[in-house]
């Protein structure tokens, strides 16, 4: 994809439009046209496929070096590691709005106005103060961008520390590509120690899919962290009523998805379906925790891959091009031409 210079510390960042949002693009690492090396699980042709909720990709190449890189900042807890005070500790209650103001809640006037946060039902005595008590959001964040850096002068170790995040924004874009999707927003990475969770949300605006790869260590979950699932609504609650049984009694498992934090994996799934972060039990310690780098890939679209020559014979139509490649997509649609 392009690679656009932009006035921001790291080239591959580019600012989108007036919502302060951004998209990163990868460079493209060969010349030739091969199908990208990092894929998720599910790869069918436009015209089979359907609706799928999740997406897996396991052992993400830039894994190891993210890890490795996160370790540098926390091995040592009595090193005064000026990159630990980038985190934000991000607490929010679901009374809290924004600009100070409190969020609209079951039993206020604007509780069902058009935003579609309202329910069909009239809240009962106390259930507004229920509500608003709720933790939504708890958690350690940083910038990727920020987190992945030297913490010195020395400028091989900047050098290194760039190629991390690089190598993250490249396996990242090849796996979107690999679902249609040709960049991915500045990417986050976040810590969950005792107590943090994320409340059930979802966060459709942001992009056509939201995507979270795992740092956290296997032999931590379940010994020295308890928690930390990414929990989705199973797809049947979101049409409960039209499979509804009468006979049946539904458990957890049954209502939410529970996927572990496994290491090297990336989950990709649609940020539309309510989804959340299991509250995590145990280990106060950084470096034993949930440990997950996450962000959304960007909306599909036409981009340049290849590179143009510079004698004016050896140019290309790119007219010719569109035509040629979306020729079929065109015949699949029933369309009429470009």
């Amino acid at each position: 994809a392009f690679l656009l210079p932009t006035p921001t510390s790291h080239p591959s960042l580019k600012k989108r439009n007036a919502q302060k949002t951004f998209v990163v693009f990868a460079t493209k690492k060969d010349e030739d046209n091969q199908d990208p090396g990092v894929k998720f699980n599910l790869n069918i042709d436009l015209t089979e496929s359907e609706y799928t909720q999740v997406y897996t990709s396991s052992n993400v190449p830039c894994a190891p070096k993210l890890r490795d890189a996160y370790d540098d900042i926390f091995n040592d807890p009595r090193d005064p590691n000026t990159l630990r005070f980038n985190w934000d500790p991000w607490y929010v209650t679901c009374r809290e709005g924004k600009n100070g103001m409190e969020a609209p809640l079951p039993g206020d006037e604007d509780w069902m106005e058009e935003d579609g946060r309202g329910g069909g039902e009239s809240a009962v005595e106390g259930e507004r103060e229920g509500a608003g008590a709720q933790t939504q959001y708890s958690l350690k964040r940083a910038q990727c961008q920020t987190i992945f850096r030297s913490n010195n002068d020395n400028e091989d170790d900047e050098e290194e520390d760039d190629s991390v995040f690089a190598s993250l924004v490249e396996d990242m874009t090849e796996l979107g590509r690999s679902v249609g999707c040709t960049a991915i927003t500045p990417p986050w990475i976040s810590m969950y120690t005792e107590g943090d969770t994320q409340n059930f949300h979802t966060d459709a605006p942001h992009g056509p899919l939201a995507w979270v790869l795992s740092l956290s260590l296997d032999e931590d979950y379940n010994t020295k962290f308890y928690g930390g699932e990414t929990m989705m609504l199973q797809p049947r609650m979101l049409e409960y009523w039209k499979g509804f049984n009468a006979d049946v009694g539904l458990e957890a498992p049954s209502i939410v998805r529970y996927i572990p934090p496994v290491f090297g994996r990336c989950l990709a799934f649609d940020p539309r379906v309510p989804h959340g972060v299991n509250m995590v039990h145990g280990s106060r310690d950084p470096r034993h925790g949930r440990i997950v780098i996450h962000g959304w890939f960007a909306d599909p679209q036409t981009i340049w891959c290849g590179s143009f020559e510079e004698e004016d014979e050896a140019r290309v139509d790119g007219d010719a091009i569109l035509e040629e490649a979306l020729g079929p997509l065109i015949e699949v649609l029933g369309g009429g031409g470009i």
